[in-house]
């Protein structure tokens, strides 16, 4: 059985790999018609413009997150965790985005 502080990481990750499908999917959807051979400047401002998105979704979440769980005794321990994993969904959009 996971710990507490497991638990918290792994219900966070869900929440975060929802957003990352969501946003994706947006994206997606706005950039399928760009011919990225013709308009790679067009292709990279669409993509700036969620990430950064992306970006808020993930610490309005993170944000919340902590607020409900600040009992934690390992509050400081679940912020960085967080703060890790914001970074990894950010690379994998960012990855993404590049392969599309």
């Amino acid at each position: 059985m996971l710990r507490e502080d497991q638990r918290l990481i792994t219900f966070f990750d869900e929440i975060a790999y929802k957003i990352l499908l969501s946003t994706y999917g947006e994206f997606s959807l706005c950039t399928k018609n760009i011919d990225r051979h013709q308009q790679e400047n067009i292709f990279r401002q669409w993509q700036q413009k969620y990430q950064i998105h992306f970006h808020q979704k993930l610490d309005e979440a993170a944000a919340a997150f902590v607020s409900e769980n600040q009992s934690t005794v390992t509050i400081d321990w679940l912020r960085k965790k967080i703060g890790m994993l914001i970074q990894h969904y950010l690379q994998i959009f960012t990855l993404r985005a590049q392969t599309t």
